[in-house]
């Protein structure tokens, strides 16, 4: 994505730059990427709709007092879907978070993250400004771990240095015998049957 596509989208030459720095200071993962796709796309819509607007009031006729009357439902439109698209913004950053917290625990990975980032309650997440996590996600992580450790690989702490997964060699040099279906994939499967059986669903898009 090149400036001249951004400012071909609506934005200003400064929304562009910000944007640009944003993708350029360092590796920038997927949730990042759609993070800040999702703003632009807000920018760009919110400009198609204040341009839809001075539109609008150029083939306005009427007197002054009508004109007051069509300015302030305008301004209360705006407000509310600025309102809008900032509650969209914030959950968004919230799920990437939650997503990037329980890939980096220490306790093992989900096989499925997506799944069971859908799992946690949003409401209780607070986010620092950097868009790390504050607060909230402790608690819910450890419950999730202790009432369904089905949802994430295990990870058994060895006596002395490492730690021990399946299919890793054990220090008397026998191997794990490989499995018939790779751990993370056979996983996923068994964490959703499971849920399926308790009556959980397991569609996490709007969560």
């Amino acid at each position: 994505m090149d400036k001249q596509k951004l400012l071909e989208m609506g934005l200003t030459d400064e929304q562009a730059k910000k944007v640009l720095d944003a993708l350029k200071a360092g590796y920038v993962t997927k949730d990042s990427y759609d993070q800040k796709e999702t703003e632009v796309k807000n920018l760009t819509t919110q400009l198609e709709e204040r341009d839809t607007q001075i539109t609008e009031l150029k083939k306005f006729e009427g007197d002054s007092k009508d004109l007051k009357e069509k300015l302030k439902e305008m301004e209360n439109t705006n407000k509310a879907k600025s309102e809008e698209y900032t509650k969209t913004l914030l959950l968004e950053r919230k799920k990437s978070a939650i997503r990037f917290a329980l890939l980096e625990d220490e306790g093992g990975k989900p096989h499925d993250v997506s799944m069971v980032a859908g799992m946690f309650n949003l409401d209780n997440i607070n986010l620092n400004e950097d868009g790390t996590i504050a607060s909230g996600f402790k608690e819910q992580n450890d419950t999730l771990r202790k009432d369904k450790a089905f949802l994430f690989n295990k990870v058994e702490q060895q006596q002395g240095k490492g730690t021990k997964r399946f299919g890793d060699t054990p220090p008397d040099g026998t191997k794990n015998p490989p499995p018939t279906d790779s751990p993370e994939s056979f996983g996923a499967r068994l964490a959703q049957n499971k849920l399926q059986m308790m009556g959980i669903n397991t569609n996490t898009e709007n969560k």
